[in-house]
């Protein structure tokens, strides 16, 4: 199974110098940042816990609950011309956000302007992303299967397989794992 080819152009740069300035032990997140700024591709990135989100994420401010729609927006806007984002944004650490549908009104208002699409991990069963997207007329995509829930090979391998199955019968599957789990399989 390959993924279909983005049609549109793409322009990604690497985050702010900022961040990589002082991003120690991040030398694989920054080197891949390098190589998609590099080469002008697209660049979906979920990291594990303890990966050094946290600390790449207090230079480029995160959604909170207590924000306006002014701040949202701000943030938002921001962040993705800073990074150069073009085609789409993920919330795989943002679960709490996907359950707020004030907040998402405002993301996906953004998305619909910028012609991104929106991938929702469904990391928050409560999530309003499906309802909001379709209000605003954004493109969503939706995890099917997470591969890792467990560290256990056959866990995963499993977990793969059902994934498998359910591109043969949608013809599509998203599956989300985490980088660690690689050393699993």
């Amino acid at each position: 199974i390959r993924p279909a080819p983005v049609q549109q152009p793409l322009n990604v740069r690497p985050a702010p110098a900022q961040a990589n300035a002082t991003a120690n032990g991040q030398s694989a997140a920054k080197r891949a940042l390098e190589i998609a700024a590099a080469g002008g591709h697209a660049m979906l990135m979920v990291w594990p816990p303890g990966s050094g989100k946290t600390m790449l994420a207090s230079r480029l401010p995160t959604i909170m609950p207590e924000m306006s729609a002014d701040q949202i927006r701000s943030l938002l806007t921001k962040n993705l011309d800073s990074l150069g984002i073009k085609v789409g944004l993920n919330n795989h650490e943002g679960s709490l956000i996907t359950a707020d549908t004030y907040a998402m009104k405002v993301v996906m208002e953004v998305c619909k302007e910028r012609g991104m699409f929106f991938l929702d991990s469904r990391t928050n069963s409560k999530s309003v992303c499906k309802s909001v997207a379709s209000e605003y007329g954004v493109k969503l995509y939706e995890r099917n299967t997470f591969l890792d829930n467990t560290p256990s090979q056959a866990d995963m391998i499993a977990m793969f397989k059902s994934g498998i199955e359910v591109a043969k019968k949608n013809g599509s599957v998203i599956m989300i794992g985490h980088v660690w789990s690689g050393k699993n399989l």
